[in-house]
């Protein structure tokens, strides 16, 4: 495996995902129930889902390259991270938790519908979404976390898994709806 295709297994969703809701977590002192939620339902169990998903022949690769076999995990995510915001809400409730974790759901329907119609980049748009939420909340210091959407996007376009429009399309789509939901939001 080159180093550009290790790049995007580095910086996974679910891994850019991980790191996001952690160094949040951490930051603010939130208690460790929030960590293993987000964790098991927004990092874990899609990642996981993929792999299974494979396994079954509904994907062709852990990536999902494919755009027409994306909308099945895609929907089956967003089914996990309801039952994470479920227990957010109920069980655990911090404020900036439910707020990331609707942001994430919200965003995560745009890429569906999106990605109906046209191919996007999930890893970009899920690193910028990672990089504004962090960059938002925990403040300006974190906004060299922006360099994580530029190498992905630029390993994605290397590896010919997305074209520049698609990369910069996922950029734009991210940094938009997340920074105006927590805008709205917070």
């Amino acid at each position: 495996m080159d180093f550009i295709k290790t790049l995007s297994y580095i910086f996974h969703p679910s891994i850019v995902t991980f790191i996001g809701f952690t160094l949040i977590e951490v930051i603010k002192n939130l208690p460790f129930l929030d960590f293993i939620d987000t964790t098991v339902f927004f990092s874990l169990y899609p990642f996981l889902l993929v792999l299974a998903l494979k396994r079954m022949g509904k994907v062709s690769d852990i990536m999902v390259t494919r755009k027409e076999e994306r909308a099945l995990p895609i929907i089956l995510a967003i089914a996990g991270y309801l039952v994470g915001l479920l227990l957010t809400l109920f069980l655990l409730y911090d404020k900036v938790l439910v707020i990331l974790e609707t942001i994430y759901i919200i965003d995560s329907i745009i890429i569906l519908l999106v990605t109906l119609k046209y191919k996007i980049s999930v890893h970009v748009s899920t690193a910028t979404g990672v990089a504004v939420s962090v960059s938002i909340i925990l403040g300006l210091k974190y906004s060299f976390l922006f360099l994580i959407p530029l190498i992905v996007g630029y390993s994605r376009i290397r590896e010919k898994a997305h074209t520049i429009g698609q990369v910069i399309l996922g950029f734009i789509l991210s940094a938009f709806t997340t920074s105006f939901l927590i805008v709205v939001l917070m």
